[in-house]
């Protein structure tokens, strides 16, 4: 089953932002009207939201192969980068100075990843590649 909710941040790392007991973030959500410029955006009421509905986008990393959805960026190169560095940013956070020799190298795998892996970072890509057309 191909996943189509692609977080840019991961849930596990906006979880590390929670003061407890608070379970949510709270996000300001800006719109730009249609034919509209940047300066007039309007903001909508912050609330506060569970990990699970911020910082998504719809198939951010969804390629199509033959006409059919493929994941495999976000289950293999993502999930393997997200799950080494969730341990890397909590031994680093922890200042556990015996694992941080050992996963000091992951911490940066998973902040450069981050930098490619927004929209924003994603846009930069394709502005880089403009051949690409997913």
């Amino acid at each position: 089953m191909t996943t189509h909710r692609n977080h840019y941040v991961p849930k596990w790392y906006q979880k590390r932002f929670f003061k407890k007991p608070d379970v949510g973030l709270f996000s300001l959500e800006l719109t730009i009207p249609e034919g509209g410029s940047p300066q007039s955006v309007q903001s909508r009421a912050h609330k506060r939201h569970s990990p699970k509905v911020c910082f998504y986008g719809e198939d951010l990393y969804t390629t199509i192969l033959f006409g059919v959805p493929n994941d495999d960026i976000e289950r293999f190169l993502f999930g393997d980068i997200d799950n080494t560095g969730a341990q890397a940013v909590l031994t680093v956070a922890e200042n556990d100075e015996r694992r941080i020799y050992e996963l000091f190298p992951l911490f940066f795998d998973y902040m450069n990843a981050q930098k490619v892996r927004t929209p924003k970072g994603l846009d930069w890509v394709k502005a880089q590649y403009r051949g690409l057309d997913q």
